[in-house]
């Protein structure tokens, strides 16, 4: 399902990124690597500061599928971590792979820490982020079944996946 974003929505993403990732401990908020993607895609021209790209498409998932099942997203802002609730008791994951299949990825780190009822996946194509696709979504309990690991690269975080089948779509 596709779910086309407001100009309104965009621009209220954009702030609420913002506002997410500054409320962070500078020593925590700036840790993590950019990947050498610096002002390559439409997405990191809009944001108003790239390392607030992970919140700002974090943001653009979230609204989308609050506005496909007419619920509203968490807005607080938190100096550490949420408790893994973006829209009610859901966690929505966004992916920007756009190349073959997709995979719902949630760190282990997180998922022994963050109790969600369902996780959801959505899919932003970077050149054109006003139009979010939801892919599907997944119980807690049945993504635990069917998680596999895997680690992206040496010294990147170890991840729980489970692949589109696994799904429900909407």
């Amino acid at each position: 399902m596709k779910i086309t974003l407001s100009k309104e929505q965009l621009e209220y993403a954009k702030v609420l990124a913002a506002k997410r990732h500054e409320a962070k401990d500078i020593s925590f908020r700036n840790s993590k690597r950019l990947h050498g993607n610096i002002k390559k895609t439409k997405v990191d021209h809009y944001v108003l500061d790239i390392t607030h790209k992970a919140h700002f498409l974090g943001v653009l998932g979230e609204i989308a599928y609050a506005q496909a099942v007419n619920e509203k997203i968490d807005t607080n802002i938190y100096e550490i971590r949420d408790k893994g609730f973006d829209v009610g008791e859901m966690e929505v994951k966004s992916s920007t792979w756009m190349k073959g299949d997709i995979e719902l990825k949630v760190q282990k780190k997180h998922f022994e820490t963050k109790f969600p009822k369902k996780y959801i996946l959505v899919r932003i194509d970077e050149n054109s982020f006003d139009s979010v696709e939801v892919v599907g979504e997944i119980t807690r309990e049945e993504f635990d079944k069917n998680k596999k690991i895997k680690q992206y690269a040496p010294n990147y975080p170890i991840n729980y996946i489970v692949g589109v089948k696994h799904l429900t779509l909407l």
